[in-house]
């Protein structure tokens, strides 16, 4: 018996519902009126099917990157009120602008797993 990985996606945006196996013919299976569906298991997050072609998605990884670094910033906004100790209004000062500078100091990187973020100050 053969089994054929599918993808099943939406025929007008090319966005992934859903895969699986199955062990009958693809147009023999039951889909939606606005679905189609190809050979292969394609990710949801990764693809789009285009064309009836799957087509990797190239995701900003600066998007994730700066929502990291700005949750960082935001837990750390009360060490920069006025009845802070200075030497922590200091270190936290530091630290804060190397987060800020991430995507300069990052600049030539491809990868989130290439930056480095600064360590939070004892």
């Amino acid at each position: 018996m053969k089994y054929t990985d599918y993808t099943i996606y939406k025929t007008a945006t090319g966005d992934i519902v859903s895969n699986g196996t199955t062990n009958c013919e693809l147009n023999a299976l039951i889909l939606n009126n606005d679905e189609s569906i190809i050979e292969g298991v394609y990710k949801i997050d990764n693809y789009k099917i285009i064309d009836n072609q799957p087509v990797e998605q190239v995701i900003d990884f600066w998007i994730n990157v700066r929502n990291a670094r700005n949750r960082l910033l935001m837990e750390c906004d009360w060490t920069q009120l006025e009845d802070v100790p200075k030497t922590t209004k200091i270190k936290y000062k530091e630290y804060r602008q190397e987060l800020r500078d991430l995507p300069q100091t990052y600049n030539q990187v491809d990868n989130i797993d290439d930056v480095i973020f600064p360590s939070i100050p004892e």
